[in-house]
């Protein structure tokens, strides 16, 4: 796959389908997002990677979580993404999902993954996160929002990842990586 620029415009869509909603318990600066058919979700990050915040193949996202460690409310819409305020990363990357089913999890839930059903077909993935609280405070939980837009894209499949609001935590590459290493 080739690169894109890291950072171009968007347009947006309003109120799409809520699919699902559940909590993710996080780790490793990571949320395994993938479909069901792949056998090792779990992929290679570069400097590269952790400076645009995932790591991906055709049909596996490792999104980069804000916090280290700690919980996520992880909201799933069938649709484009609805600007909101608030969101301090917001990215998007092509996805496809041959089965149609798509697992969610974080790094050490392997036998708690989420499965959301989908048609199967190639969509535009956007993840928008933001932290809950003040994590300031020592007394705060660890906790996170991301919401995750599958916007179906028929016959004419995404090819370019994009940056839409970058945090201070992200010093992306002047051309985002497209493919990720398998794990061994």
């Amino acid at each position: 796959m080739t690169g894109c620029p890291a950072n171009s415009l968007w347009s947006i869509a309003m109120n799409p389908p809520l699919l699902a909603e559940t909590q993710v318990s996080f780790s490793h600066w990571q949320v395994l997002i993938y479909d069901s058919a792949v056998a090792n979700p779990c992929l290679e990050w570069t400097e590269g990677h952790s400076g645009q915040g995932f790591a991906r193949k055709e049909s596996a996202l490792c999104l980069g979580t804000l916090l280290q460690a700690g919980d996520a409310v992880v909201r799933v819409y069938s649709g484009q993404y609805t600007w909101r305020e608030g969101y301090q990363r917001v990215l998007s990357v092509p996805f496809f999902t041959p089965t149609g089913r798509v697992i969610i999890h974080g790094l050490m839930e392997f036998y708690l993954g989420r499965v959301i059903f989908l048609q199967p077909q190639h969509y535009l993935l956007i993840a928008a996160q933001r932290l809950v609280g003040d994590i300031s405070d020592d007394e705060a939980d660890d906790l996170e929002t991301i919401e995750l837009y599958f916007a179906g894209m028929g016959n004419n499949p995404a090819t370019c990842s994009q940056i839409l609001t970058a945090d201070e935590g992200l010093n992306p590459p002047n051309t985002l990586l497209e493919d990720a290493d398998e794990m061994q």
